[in-house]
């Protein structure tokens, strides 16, 4: 992807915030804001993300499998085959106008769409790709570890749910669980 893609998606997502109108909305960070929750000592400081394109792995499910935004149309969000071609495994995370917090942003055909906590009242936890905008839900927390994983927490829910692969039998829903010493819960970021 060349540069001045990178820069028209990132511009095009300026405008997915309109609540959110201070003209650093979206900005690239050299590093991560120094997060601890605690029982997670071993998380440090890290290189931010910036607004390159990256595929979310989780350490339990291995190499093969990737976060996937199901296509512009739709809202789902699975875990899926890698495919490089695959433009909903495309994600970028942008860095906020909130210190610490990023957008994870599919690019997938049609207006960019943010991962975020379905706020349904009663669980809180299943994840959904959403139009862009300012809500806690879509503000993730990347704490990442010197293994080379990470740990996504939403301002929404906080420091405590993390985003999970459930061992549920199917093990392809991605949503918020307790953080725990969980391989679903440790996500490769590349």
């Amino acid at each position: 992807m060349s540069n001045i893609s990178i820069i028209a998606f990132a511009l095009i997502m300026c405008s997915c915030v309109t609540a959110e109108k201070s003209s650093s909305a979206f900005t690239k960070s050299d590093e991560f804001s120094k997060v601890g929750s605690g029982n997670s000592a071993a998380f440090a400081t890290v290189p931010a993300l910036t607004a390159a394109f990256h595929t979310f792995k989780t350490m339990w499910l291995g190499p093969n499998k990737c976060l996937t935004a199901s296509d512009a149309d739709s809202n789902i969000v699975r875990m899926r085959d890698c495919d490089r071609l695959n433009e909903g495994q495309k994600l970028a995370s942008i860095a906020t106008n909130r210190a610490g917090y990023f957008k994870i942003v599919a690019q997938i055909t049609g207006t960019p769409r943010c991962l975020d906590i379905i706020n349904d009242g009663v669980n809180n936890r299943y994840t959904q790709m959403a139009a862009c905008g300012d809500y806690s839900g879509q503000f993730w927390k990347i704490e990442s570890s010197e293994s080379g994983y990470a740990r996504l927490t939403t301002l929404w829910r906080g420091e405590a749910m993390c985003l999970d692969i459930v061992n549920d039998g199917t093990n392809d829903i991605p949503q918020l669980a307790a953080c725990g010493n969980y391989s679903g819960q440790l996500w490769m970021i590349r």
